[in-house]
């Protein structure tokens, strides 16, 4: 391991709990997430949205249907 065993529950405290680290899935909605940090335009929101369609289209198929990984992110990409 790059950080040693024993760092591990101090880094998470600080990076997840005290919010110092990166946005992760626990600042979804309802989870303390404040809703008006980010300020997509109308364009980008269209853009995204779309991709998030193309994902699911694409690893939602039935060409994909045996993968594990695939069933996993259409899952959480339909959250």
């Amino acid at each position: 391991h790059v950080i040693a065993q024993r760092a591990w529950d101090c880094i998470w405290e600080e990076m997840i709990e005290h919010k110092k680290g990166p946005k992760t899935i626990y600042d979804k909605p309802g989870k303390g997430y404040v809703d008006n940090e980010y300020n997509f335009s109308v364009e980008m929101l269209t853009e995204m949205l779309g991709e998030l369609n193309r994902l699911i289209t694409k690893y939602g198929s039935s060409e994909w249907s045996d993968k594990h990984t695939a069933n996993t992110l259409v899952e959480l990409l339909m959250e």
